[in-house]
């Protein structure tokens, strides 16, 4: 009966200890994935003025399309193929979270968007909307796709998402 008892013991430790280990691993695995934003701020910082480049090199994962919110503003407005679905998927995501000096980055990967906030004061980024003062050959958008986006440094701490024309 002893033996029994003991294998008993034994067996249920181990379950409780892998099971243990397996909801370890999950955790720390969701809190990198947390921690990891989808576009890197620091590489968009450092963009040289008036530099181009894809906006696949600042992004973390890859993803279908890329847009911008600007203050205030909590769904795409401009007119194009991608405003209800990112809308809708936006609207999923329930992140209503804005404010002055404000703006976010959305990338839409399978049927899921991802806000990433970007405060001015703290990040040091402002966002530039319209096409005063940008090269003939760039064009602001508001959303594209990811294989079109391309961001471009317009001036110190100034950015802008766009498309090459």
């Amino acid at each position: 009966m002893r033996a029994v008892a003991y294998k008993f013991f034994l067996a249920f430790c181990t379950t409780a200890f892998g099971l243990g280990v397996i909801a370890m691993i999950g955790v720390i695995a969701m809190l990198v994935d947390w921690k990891q934003e989808m576009v890197d701020l620091k590489k968009l910082s450092e963009l040289g003025e008036l530099q181009i480049v894809p906006m696949s090199q600042v992004l973390n994962k890859p993803v279908e399309l890329v847009c911008v919110l600007g203050v205030y503003q909590l769904e795409v407005r401009e007119d194009g193929p991608f405003r209800d679905r990112v809308n809708a998927l936006l609207k999923k995501a329930n992140f209503g979270i804005f404010g002055e000096r404000t703006w976010f980055l959305v990338v839409v990967h399978d049927d899921f968007a991802t806000v990433q906030k970007v405060c001015e004061h703290r990040d040091q980024l402002y966002l530039a909307t319209d096409s005063a003062g940008l090269p003939g050959t760039f064009k602001p958008v508001e959303c594209t796709t990811v294989d079109r986006a391309r961001i471009m440094k317009v001036r110190k701490s100034v950015v802008s998402l766009g498309e090459e024309r």
